[in-house]
């Protein structure tokens, strides 16, 4: 665990999301309309769309990138969200996936 995080790849991602402010609010506003695996699946379709549409990685990068993304944990990060957006309800939302 990396800072309460399930590994490093899962914090470093939900770190750049939080120091963007764009994406923070992206995703905040996302949780208020989906369930967690709903915001997971699609935090992670479009990280890796945003990873597919970059020309300029190849090789041994693009590989090692890969690979990152697949350890990141998007269900923890996207239970963080519904969280911070409905303490109430995550539970509940959590548990019907």
């Amino acid at each position: 665990m990396h800072y309460g995080w399930k590994n490093y790849e899962t914090w470093l991602v939900m770190m750049w999301i939080n120091n963007e402010e764009y994406s923070q609010l992206h995703w905040q506003a996302m949780a208020r309309t989906m369930t967690c695996r709903s915001l997971a699946e699609n935090m992670k379709d479009e990280y890796q769309d945003s990873l597919n549409n970059t020309k300029s990685l190849a090789g041994i990068w693009l590989d090692l990138i890969t690979s990152a993304l697949e350890e990141v944990c998007w269900r923890e990060i996207a239970e963080h969200f519904i969280e911070e957006v409905t303490p109430a309800e995550i539970e509940e939302s959590c548990e019907t996936d």
